[in-house]
């Protein structure tokens, strides 16, 4: 099985995050720190992405083009699956909708569908306060292609 953090998330590993085991990772504070990691940086880095950025400042006009590519790509290869799909503009995520898959709650589908398939997703319902039911999932296209390919793979088999 593929590690779960490098399939289809952005670093958030979503089956140690969501694990029922009573190992340290799956307590409140360590899964936050698991998030808060992904999305912060350590100084150094930042100062070397600032160097970077000063030296190629034409790397980040490139970068609307790459992802609108990968956006159209894993957009292709998720019509030829059971979810349900809509407008993807501005982002590296795109929402599917599974309830032709599952009535599971969004939560227990992405435990499901990362352990049992190894495919890594966000639920939804962990950005609201009151959540809708909807039967809905977010899944990060900002990967290798061959990455996004192993994954619609396992995604057809569902």
């Amino acid at each position: 099985m593929m590690c779960t953090h490098s399939i289809l998330n952005h670093g958030v590993n979503v089956s140690g995050a969501l694990s029922s085991s009573s190992s340290s990772s799956s307590t409140p504070t360590n899964r936050h720190a698991t998030i808060s990691l992904t999305f912060a940086s350590t100084g150094p880095l930042q100062y070397a992405l600032a160097d970077y950025l000063t030296e190629h400042p034409e790397h980040h006009r490139s970068l609307p083009a790459f992802y609108a590519e990968r956006r159209d790509y894993f957009a292709g290869l998720l019509a030829r699956t059971a979810f349900a799909i809509g407008p993807s503009r501005g982002t590296y995520f795109q929402l599917g909708d599974y309830s032709a898959i599952s009535d599971m709650p969004d939560v227990e589908f992405a435990r499901w569908l990362t352990v049992e398939h190894g495919v890594a997703v966000i639920p939804i319902s962990v950005f609201y306060q009151e959540p809708p039911d909807l039967r809905l999932v977010r899944f990060c296209f900002a990967k290798q292609t061959a990455t996004l390919d192993e994954a619609a793979r396992r995604l057809r088999e569902l």
